[in-house]
């Protein structure tokens, strides 16, 4: 058997895929990778079938061993270990990481699919982060392709599209938004990201509790916008005055906490291709 044992692990380190399509109306979130790009480049580089499950790294750093010799990838690079060799994966410039293993993590399907879903307590590791001690055994003993290296930019400096709406807030909310420079905030999780700035003007909450989805720009009653990410809430009441499309939300999660954001009402493309080489 191949295998990376945990040595350490920082809060929020996961196994993810592409997550669970279908449920919401059963209260499941999609979940899958925050940073959706870098996990199917990093797939790529061992050949693996872009949904594979990876090892997700927010923020922090971390360190493996492993067990009889195998080659991983990391954020894209093929990496050759030894068998007991350590790896050792310190804080990008990004904000999340992530690992491959030969044909993918070895952990049971749950609810149609392998990451792990937090609020659910479902996927990955007995549905939980990872911990010191923890085994990550790989689906395959070698590689499934031919290792290459698959690059990819975060575009950390560049201003991100949204889709007005759906809701209709005070006059200038939408105008506040776009010509603001936000800040990442250090309130951050795979629910949603808080921004700092302005605040947005708002009214009471929307009646009822509407349906939401992955990007939706929430607009609490302190005025201060939340992008909910992949494990948000599957319906909520606070008004929303903006979406960001699908390829936006890799960008906005490659932000550190203290990153600046600007958003716009156009989307440009290109950005986020992944590209082997």
């Amino acid at each position: 058997m191949s295998a990376l044992a945990v040595l350490k692990a920082g809060p929020g380190a996961t196994v993810q895929d592409l997550g669970r399509r279908g449920l919401l109306t059963q209260a499941v979130p999609v979940g899958g990778a925050w940073l959706e790009p870098l996990h199917r480049c990093t797939n790529l580089a061992l050949g693996n079938p872009e949904g594979s499950a990876t090892v997700e790294l927010p923020l922090h750093g971390a360190r493996f061993r492993a067990v009889g010799a195998l080659t991983v990838a990391l954020d894209g690079v093929p990496v050759a270990l030894r068998d007991g060799e350590t790896l050792d994966v310190p804080p990008a410039p990004w904000a999340v990481r992530y690992l491959a293993l030969p044909g993918g993590v070895a952990v049971p399907v749950a609810l149609g699919a392998r990451g792990t879903l937090l609020c659910a307590g479902v996927g990955g590791l007995q549905g939980r982060a990872l911990r010191v001690g923890d085994l990550l055994p790989a689906q395959s003993p070698t590689p499934l392709g031919a290792l290459k290296v698959c690059a990819w930019d975060p575009c950390l400096g560049a201003p991100l599209p949204v889709v007005p709406g759906p809701d209709a807030l005070p006059p200038g909310a939408l105008e506040v938004l776009l010509g603001a420079v936000w800040t990442v905030s250090a309130r951050l999780d795979r629910r949603g990201t808080r921004l700092e700035g302005p605040r947005l003007p708002t009214l009471c909450d929307r009646p009822g509790s509407w349906p939401m989805v992955p990007g939706a720009v929430e607009v609490p009653q302190d005025g201060v916008p939340i992008v909910l990410g992949p494990e948000h809430p599957t319906t909520g009441g606070y008004p929303v005055v903006a979406v960001l499309p699908h390829a936006a939300r890799g960008l906005l999660a490659a932000r550190r906490p203290g990153s600046a954001v600007r958003f716009f009402t156009a989307w440009p493309g290109g950005c986020s291709t992944p590209r082997a080489g």
